[in-house]
């Protein structure tokens, strides 16, 4: 796997970052390391003339769960 992921990463890298070095500061924001804890949705209804903004937001679930 760390093969892989030196082969993955290689044009991301600066030559003298080595992959294990890459991995510790920015796997945390890579999508392969990433999960959905929240999914958050806005709707704009115009009603009477006057714009209102309505969110609805989900969370604490199972990522699974989600995006079921």
């Amino acid at each position: 796997m760390q093969e892989l992921w030196a082969k993955k990463t290689k044009w991301q890298r600066k030559e003298d970052i080595i992959a294990k070095e890459y991995y510790a500061n920015r796997a945390g924001i890579l999508a392969e390391f990433g999960k959905i804890v929240c999914i958050s949705v806005g709707f704009i209804n115009y009603k009477y003339e006057m714009k209102n903004f309505l969110l609805s937001s989900f969370y604490n679930h199972d990522e699974a769960l989600l995006l079921g």
